[in-house]
């Protein structure tokens, strides 16, 4: 670090949920299977690299409105999520599957299907 070249440890540092960063780094657990398990088998199929959700964040299309359904609805966790699609199944269905291949959209909603249907 600096002109003396001291290493500094990572640290730790919580997130608030109020934080659009929180948003974006569960954006890309969704989409890389560690929220929704079974979007895994689809990840060949991405047609966007899921870390665009972390660095063009502000300047993907797709990535602005999977944040911000997110940040609306105060989802950040997979227990929100699950609650989330109690209430609606088809909750981010549409903002995932933007970022897969058309030939794929049929298996992503299946994977989506199975997902909601665990969380019923």
């Amino acid at each position: 670090f600096g002109n003396y070249q001291w290493e500094l440890p990572p640290a730790k540092i919580p997130l608030r949920e109020s934080d659009r960063v929180v948003y974006r780094y569960f954006a890309y657990a969704i989409l890389v299977g560690k929220v929704i398990p079974s979007l895994k088998d689809c990840a060949e199929a991405l047609k966007t690299k899921p870390d665009t959700v972390i660095k063009h964040a502000t300047s993907s299309k797709k990535a602005v409105q999977l944040i911000s359904s997110l940040k609306q609805c105060g989802i950040c966790s997979r227990q929100s999520l699950v609650k989330r699609l109690h209430e609606d199944a088809s909750f981010l269905r549409a903002e995932i599957i933007a970022f897969f291949s058309p030939g794929a959209h049929a298996r992503v909603r299946e994977a989506l299907q199975a997902a909601e249907s665990a969380a019923s």
